[in-house]
């Protein structure tokens, strides 16, 4: 099988999907369209064909999908190396309107481990079970799972939250839309709006939040880190930072 692997001689498709988004400058785009060939021009045909698949916001929709939060949460399972010291004590408020409210628990993060990298906090990760709201327990996701997430808001005023799957490809998840980074309190744990429905994209997946950093430098960072080592790499870029935090996720 022959890859079309792209040397740098053209534009990647995630340039193209910023160029579609509306996320370039006029320079920018300018310069891209210059460089556009028939591959490029039936990704962006593809994107811009997409739109109408797209569904309206029902928010009536929204209200009866909402689901409630467990009073306790389950017990953490044990892992490989059995050097757990804590786990999440409580998850205490509602999933109204897709914004999930949990008690943030507490959890020390052992040595060596490469689930959870980042602060005492961190990037916490939730998932759906049925129509109930779960601390995320490290078994592997797939296409459909549904995921929200919570982070340490403490000392910061943004955040951008992306993701990273075992191809390099980089998505934006928060903010949701294109333009500044997603503000945050600067306070304690705080989640961010709505939930995410998992694709199928390959694993692992490392989902990331940058805090106090443009959209642009956040994936410009990501994909250096990547092309380093690919998502230990990730994990170790991570590892080094006083302003991200991390998650490591199989995928199924």
């Amino acid at each position: 099988m022959e890859l079309n692997v792209n040397d740098g001689s053209r534009p990647s498709k995630f340039r193209l999907d910023q160029l579609a988004a509306g996320e370039l400058s006029s320079e920018e785009e300018a310069d891209l369209r210059e460089q556009l060939s028939p591959e490029a021009l039936a990704h962006l045909a593809s994107i811009e064909s997409s739109r109408g698949a797209v569904a309206p916001l029902d928010i009536a929709a929204l209200h009866a999908r909402s689901a409630p939060v467990a009073e306790d949460p389950p017990a953490f399972p044990k892992v490989a190396n059995l050097r757990w010291i804590g786990a999440f004590l409580a998850i205490a408020a509602a999933f109204l309107v897709m914004v999930l409210v949990p008690t943030p628990g507490e959890i020390d993060t052992p040595v060596g481990y490469d689930g959870i990298r980042g602060g005492s906090s961190g990037l916490q990760l939730y998932n759906l079970d049925g129509d109930v709201m779960r601390p995320y327990d490290n078994l592997a996701l797939g296409a459909g799972d549904v995921v929200a997430f919570r982070v340490n808001a403490t000392d910061h005023h943004t955040v951008v939250l992306l993701s990273v799957d075992g191809n390099g490809e980089v998505n934006v998840y928060w903010p949701e839309h294109p333009g500044p980074a997603e503000p945050l309190r600067g306070s304690s744990d705080e989640t961010l709006p709505g939930s995410l429905t998992l694709d199928d994209a390959p694993g692992p997946e490392v989902f990331i939040a940058v805090y106090d950093q443009s959209v642009q430098a956040a994936t410009e960072q990501v994909n250096t880190a990547w092309k380093l080592g690919g998502d230990r790499a990730i994990m170790q870029w991570v590892n080094d930072q006083n302003d991200v935090d991390a998650q490591r996720v199989q995928r199924r």
